[in-house]
C-alpha cells in the first residue's frame, strides 16, 4: 500500500518510463504522483517537477479510466459520449 491512497482502487497507469503514476478509486477520484512532465498528471502545474505524494485530482469527478503515455494524461468520464475523454496536459 502506498502512504495516502485510500483503500478503494480500481485501476491505475504509469507513464512510458515509469516516472509518473496514477490511480483511480471506486468512486472515480484520481491520484496521481510522480514527476508530472507537462501537468501529465492533470494538478494544475504545468512545470516539470516531482510530486511524492499521491495527490488528489480535485478538477475531475466521475473518472472512469486513465491513461498515461509519455508526457500526456487522459481520463474518460462516467456519462461522457463514446470516445470522448478530457486530457489532463
Amino acid at each position: 500500500m502506498v502512504a495516502g491512497l485510500p483503500g478503494n482502487l480500481a485501476s491505475f497507469a504509469h507513464g512510458a518510463t515509469g516516472v509518473s503514476v496514477y490511480v483511480l478509486t471506486t468512486d472515480g477520484v484520481g491520484y496521481g504522483w510522480g514527476y508530472n512532465s507537462n501537468n501529465d498528471l492533470g494538478l494544475g502545474s504545468t512545470a516539470p517537477g516531482s510530486i511524492g505524494l499521491p495527490t488528489p485530482n480535485t478538477a475531475l469527478s466521475g473518472v472512469v479510466e486513465v491513461s498515461l503515455e509519455g508526457s500526456r494524461g487522459c481520463a474518460r468520464i462516467r456519462g461522457a459520449a463514446a470516445g470522448t475523454e478530457v486530457c489532463l496536459s
